[in-house]
C-alpha cells in the first residue's frame, strides 16, 4: 500500500513536454499581449485589456497544468 502511495505521489517528469513548454510560453504570452493590448486600444477599454490578458494567463496555465 506504501509504494502504490509512494508512486502516485511521486509522478514522473515528461522532459519533452517540458522542452516544448519552455518553448512555445514565451510566444503565447506575448501573442496574448499584443492581442489583447490591441482589443482594449480598439475599444478604450482598460478593464477589457486586462480581464483579455488574464484570461490568457489562465487558459494558458490550465494548458500547461493539464
Amino acid at each position: 500500500m506504501s509504494n502504490d502511495l509512494n508512486a502516485i505521489l511521486e509522478g514522473k517528469i515528461y522532459f519533452e513536454g517540458q522542452k516544448l513548454v519552455e518553448k512555445l510560453m514565451p510566444y503565447v504570452l506575448v501573442t496574448s499581449s499584443v492581442a489583447s493590448f490591441l482589443t482594449g486600444f480598439a475599444l478604450q477599454s482598460l478593464s477589457l485589456t486586462f480581464g483579455a490578458m488574464g484570461f490568457s494567463v489562465v487558459v494558458l496555465t490550465v494548458t500547461i497544468i493539464g
